[in-house]
């Protein structure tokens, strides 16, 4: 069945300290969302009914990085891009 995907993606991390923050976000947003198995890099792959709109889906995600972390921009990119 098709789904909405967004996708969770770290950033490049040239610091231990940065990583260590974006695989908290990381694991912060795979509580909240169970996410589903893919098989590229260490980011998430989350889905969402098709009943929701794709950019309803991503807000959902962007407001559970907001209260996570104000800062995740710098940390994380969100998929897809609207």
């Amino acid at each position: 069945m098709p789904r909405n995907v967004v996708t969770v993606v770290p950033r490049f991390a040239p610091f231990p300290w940065w990583r260590r923050e974006q695989a908290r976000i990381l694991r912060e947003v795979g509580q909240r969302h169970r996410p589903t198995p893919h098989d590229h890099g260490n980011g998430l792959k989350l889905d969402f009914s098709k009943r929701d709109d794709s950019s309803a889906a991503r807000a959902r995600v962007v407001a559970w990085l907001d209260e996570i972390s104000p800062g995740w921009r710098r940390y994380v990119k969100v998929y897809p891009r609207v």
